[in-house]
């Protein structure tokens, strides 16, 4: 796979997958596997980010930020180094050199800070904005996810010397193709700069735990004590051949009590009793009941009955200790398996940087029957709303994975779809939402006039964590 790498002056690394088209000034050619800007004209490659006094990044909430994952390297280690997230999101160095603020070279161990960005509540607490202008069509970007990775040494941030590079195996949920890697220039504050089209991978980590979820065994089938006025058979039993009986031994015939399937009665049918059966075997009907057929065969006669496997004494003492610890073990794998499991993502991005900055795999979000109105705001709703507070609203797109911010400024020309999902959030002072919601959207229609004033309720939710972030949107 070939490697880009894109050289500009920065500390922060926001990856965010997103989805684009034309506009910028500035694209990047690659030369020896490293990118470098260069000036061209507007083109499908190309992106003008449309933001209000250039705030690419303005988180929205106080004191809410998504969690951050740290992982050390080594600087001068002979063999390369390879730092997996809890996501499965990889960062790997096959030549840990990096410099200081005076190109000083760093000795000693280096931590890389990573926040990772994969939904909606995480775009919205990361503030980055989801919009660029092509110089003529505003358009909105589709997130896959987004990261962030910043350096230090001792507590000082540091850059990648000359010459070293990291590789970035991206996780994120979505492997669709015809996304492509963008570079933002943070010194313009205005250019999106293409590097290349990649399409996702598999996520081997993800792929391994699918497998591993195939080689839980079912948990055997929980012991059943004889009944004291039973009907039951005794006869050497296979239990290779059934897998939920496996880990029992000294297991008991006895009458299921009911027939099925052409089974006997043995208590109307006394003649089975009678019998000098040469071969027993036994079928299972419905394992996860306990149900199997005991077929007893002698020359030129046969008998069917509905049995279950019963135990008695010691043999269910110990086979009721045996499906405890089997349970309680199979109780803690899921859950392992699980918390690994939701943390991972299926597909990965990957792309190499030898300095820090901000980048993102992203696509134009098509927005059927788009429309473009003039919008107020009215929170009269809020309690104790002082006017003016409130000068961002977010348009969140359910499905799209997309946050869009719009500033006071650019209220006169919001921009909405009817074939959307739409909800509308504003956040005053002290992290109080307010919310026009999907169900507002429906009645009130808004796409059909020229100027329209979206009349806020109180949510009654004040957001201090991720989590409550996370729970709100989601509900």
């Amino acid at each position: 796979m070939m490697k880009s790498f894109i050289q500009w002056l920065g500390l922060a690394v926001l990856c965010a997958v997103y989805s684009c088209t034309p506009g910028t000034d500035s694209t990047a050619t690659v030369e020896n596997g490293v990118a470098s800007p260069q000036v061209h004209e507007q083109t499908e490659e190309n992106l003008q980010v449309s933001e209000v006094a250039g705030r690419l990044v303005a988180p929205p909430l106080e004191d809410v930020r998504v969690p951050t994952e740290t992982v050390t390297f080594q600087t001068g280690a002979q063999e390369a180094q390879e730092k997996s997230l809890s996501s499965g999101t990889i960062l790997r160095i096959k030549d840990a050199r990096f410099v200081d603020a005076q190109q000083q070279p760093i000795e000693g161990a280096v931590d890389i800070q990573v926040k990772e960005f994969m939904d909606v509540a995480d775009i919205l607490m990361s503030g980055i904005t989801m919009r660029y202008d092509s110089g003529e069509t505003d358009h909105i970007l589709q997130s896959a996810g987004m990261i962030e990775v910043r350096a230090n040494h001792k507590g000082q941030p540091v850059f990648m010397a000359d010459g070293a590079e990291i590789e970035i195996d991206l996780a994120t949920g979505n492997g669709a193709d015809g996304y492509n890697l963008y570079y933002l220039d943070e010194q313009n504050a205005q250019n999106w700069s293409f590097i290349r089209t990649s399409n996702a991978e598999v996520n081997p980590t993800f792929a391994a735990l699918e497998v591993q979820k195939k080689k839980i065994q079912p948990l055997p089938l929980k012991p059943r004590k004889l009944r004291d006025d039973a009907i039951s058979f005794e006869f050497a039993t296979d239990y290779n051949r059934y897998p939920s009986l496996a880990p029992y031994k000294g297991i008991v015939w006895q009458w299921a009590g009911k027939t099925t399937n052409n089974t006997l009665n043995p208590e109307k049918e006394q003649w089975v009793f009678g019998e000098k059966w040469e071969r027993a075997s036994v079928e299972e009907q419905d394992g996860r009941k306990g149900l199997y057929i005991l077929t007893l065969r002698r020359s030129g006669k046969s008998a069917r009955l509905l049995v279950t496997p019963a135990l008695e004494g010691k043999d269910f003492d110990e086979a009721m200790a045996t499906y405890r610890k089997i349970k309680q073990e199979q109780k803690a794998m899921k859950k392992r398996q699980q918390e690994s499991y939701t943390r991972q993502s299926e597909f990965i991005r990957s792309f190499s940087i030898n300095q820090m900055g901000i980048y993102n795999y992203d696509r134009i979000l098509k927005m059927q029957n788009r429309a473009e109105i003039m919008a107020s705001f009215n929170f009269d709703a809020m309690p104790d709303y002082e006017a003016g507070t409130v000068s961002e609203v977010y348009l969140i797109m359910e499905g799209d994975n997309s946050v869009v911010r719009y500033h006071r400024q650019e209220w006169n020309r919001f921009m909405l779809s009817s074939d959307a999902k739409n909800q509308l959030i504003a956040i005053l002072p002290g992290n109080r939402i307010a919310i026009f919601d999907q169900e507002d959207f429906k009645r009130a229609q808004p796409w059909n006039f020229d100027s329209f004033e979206f009349k806020f309720k109180d949510s009654g939710r004040k957001i201090n964590s991720p989590e409550d972030l996370r729970t709100f949107l989601s509900a």
